[in-house]
């Protein structure tokens, strides 16, 4: 199994998203979810790529309720992402556990522990509770930056979370050709 571990707030959304989202409530009144749909559609393409699972180690995981592999939630905010994701055909398959440090590296490599991985990538805006992942499986995004295109899950990160879930499959196949001269 291939697994993204996805972090929300910085990933999904980014300071723009909130300045938007914040405008439009000061002209109508209506508060949207922190979501910008653009973020989904190149987490979308990373999945339809990969067949990767979605497992949430975002603080949004604290909305969920993980119940025989469906995710529910009595949060108005995390009903909408799991619309969004289901508009999108994409699903949450898990939620991480939580750690009683609230490291957020154990609490993945605990989820991990009794599961079959072939690989996993994380992608979140932080880093300082998943030192072993970085320069390795973490996907490194951006809450802010001056340059909007830079901020979030961005088109450059694409080929980059593809190339790492489909490394082990890269690696087959090159043993697999050369096995064949």
């Amino acid at each position: 199994m291939k697994v993204i571990f996805l972090d929300i707030d910085g990933v999904l959304n980014t300071f723009y998203t909130f300045k938007k989202i914040n405008e439009e409530y000061q002209k109508t009144g209506y508060k949207d979810v922190a979501i910008d749909l653009n973020r989904v559609e190149y987490l979308k393409r990373i999945v339809e790529e990969t067949d990767a699972k979605i497992v949430l180690s975002s603080s949004w995981r604290h909305f969920c309720i993980a119940k025989n592999g469906i995710i529910t939630s009595n949060d108005k905010q995390m009903n909408k992402l799991i619309e969004i994701f289901a508009h999108n055909n994409l699903k949450i398959y898990d939620i991480t556990p939580k750690d009683v440090y609230g490291i957020r590296e154990n609490e993945i490599k605990a989820w991990m522990c009794d599961k079959k991985i072939e690989t996993f990538i994380v992608i979140d805006d932080d880093y300082y509770d998943l030192q072993s992942f970085v320069d390795k499986e973490l996907i490194k995004t951006n809450y802010f930056n001056e340059d909007i295109e830079k901020c979030g899950l961005c088109e450059y990160h694409i080929s980059e979370a593809i190339n790492k879930l489909n490394s082990k499959q890269k690696i087959l196949q090159k043993i697999k050709d050369d096995n064949s001269l």
